[in-house]
Protein backbone atom coordinates (compact mmCIF):
# COMPACT_ATOMS: atom_id res chain seq x y z
CA UNK A 1 0.00 0.00 0.00
CA UNK A 2 1.54 3.28 -1.04
CA UNK A 3 1.24 6.09 1.45
CA UNK A 4 3.60 8.72 0.00
CA UNK A 5 6.09 9.04 -2.83
CA UNK A 6 9.22 7.61 -1.25
CA UNK A 7 11.01 6.64 -4.46
CA UNK A 8 14.16 8.61 -3.72
CA UNK A 9 14.36 7.37 -0.13
CA UNK A 10 13.77 3.78 -1.25
CA UNK A 11 16.44 3.97 -3.94
CA UNK A 12 18.94 5.40 -1.45
CA UNK A 13 18.17 3.21 1.57
CA UNK A 14 18.11 0.00 -0.49
CA UNK A 15 21.69 0.43 -1.70
CA UNK A 16 23.93 -2.21 -0.13
CA UNK A 17 26.61 0.38 0.69
CA UNK A 18 24.08 2.51 2.58
CA UNK A 19 22.60 -0.48 4.41
CA UNK A 20 26.11 -1.50 5.48
CA UNK A 21 26.97 2.05 6.62
CA UNK A 22 23.86 2.27 8.83
CA UNK A 23 24.23 -1.32 10.09
CA UNK A 24 21.14 -2.77 8.44
CA UNK A 25 21.12 -6.41 7.40
CA UNK A 26 21.28 -7.15 3.67
CA UNK A 27 18.04 -7.16 1.67
CA UNK A 28 18.59 -10.89 1.08
CA UNK A 29 18.01 -11.44 4.82
CA UNK A 30 15.29 -8.94 5.70
CA UNK A 31 13.97 -7.58 2.42
CA UNK A 32 14.05 -4.12 0.92
CA UNK A 33 13.39 -0.97 2.91
CA UNK A 34 9.88 0.40 2.53
CA UNK A 35 8.35 3.51 4.05
CA UNK A 36 5.03 1.75 4.65
CA UNK A 37 5.41 -1.69 6.15
CA UNK A 38 3.71 -4.08 8.51
CA UNK A 39 7.01 -5.80 9.33
CA UNK A 40 7.59 -3.67 12.41
CA UNK A 41 5.38 -4.20 15.42
CA UNK A 42 5.62 -2.48 18.75
CA UNK A 43 4.72 -4.43 21.84
CA UNK A 44 6.13 -2.17 24.54
CA UNK A 45 6.32 1.51 25.17
CA UNK A 46 8.40 3.40 27.68
CA UNK A 47 5.93 6.20 27.94
CA UNK A 48 7.16 9.75 28.09
CA UNK A 49 10.88 10.38 27.78
CA UNK A 50 10.54 13.97 29.01
CA UNK A 51 11.90 13.18 32.50
CA UNK A 52 15.03 11.67 30.93
CA UNK A 53 15.56 14.74 28.77
CA UNK A 54 15.08 17.09 31.71
CA UNK A 55 17.01 15.18 34.37
CA UNK A 56 19.68 13.23 32.52
CA UNK A 57 20.34 14.50 29.03
CA UNK A 58 19.96 18.29 29.06
CA UNK A 59 21.93 18.92 32.28
CA UNK A 60 24.90 17.01 30.88
CA UNK A 61 25.19 18.03 27.23
CA UNK A 62 24.27 20.97 25.01
CA UNK A 63 21.02 20.29 23.18
CA UNK A 64 19.62 21.85 20.03
CA UNK A 65 15.93 21.34 19.34
CA UNK A 66 15.42 21.57 15.59
CA UNK A 67 12.44 20.83 13.40
CA UNK A 68 10.75 22.11 10.28
CA UNK A 69 7.54 24.07 10.19
CA UNK A 70 5.75 22.05 7.50
CA UNK A 71 5.98 18.51 8.89
CA UNK A 72 2.50 17.02 8.71
CA UNK A 73 3.34 14.20 11.15
CA UNK A 74 5.02 16.19 13.91
CA UNK A 75 4.23 19.88 13.58
CA UNK A 76 6.56 22.43 15.12
CA UNK A 77 4.02 23.40 17.77
CA UNK A 78 4.31 19.87 19.17
CA UNK A 79 8.02 20.41 19.77
CA UNK A 80 7.31 23.86 21.17
CA UNK A 81 4.83 22.34 23.61
CA UNK A 82 7.06 19.54 24.89
CA UNK A 83 10.16 21.71 25.19
CA UNK A 84 8.26 24.40 27.11
CA UNK A 85 6.91 21.67 29.43
CA UNK A 86 10.50 20.94 30.52
CA UNK A 87 10.49 24.24 32.41
CA UNK A 88 14.19 24.86 31.83
CA UNK A 89 15.91 28.12 30.87
CA UNK A 90 15.93 28.92 27.15
CA UNK A 91 19.34 30.09 25.97
CA UNK A 92 18.21 31.14 22.48
CA UNK A 93 14.49 31.60 21.79
CA UNK A 94 12.56 30.11 18.87
CA UNK A 95 13.55 31.68 15.55
CA UNK A 96 13.69 30.99 11.85
CA UNK A 97 16.92 29.17 11.03
CA UNK A 98 17.54 30.99 7.74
Amino acid sequence: VGCIDAGAASAYLNQESVRKAIHVAPASLIGNWSICTNKITYGFTMGSLLPYYKNDLIPNIRVVIYNGDVDSCVPYNGNELWTSSLDIPVVTPWRAWF
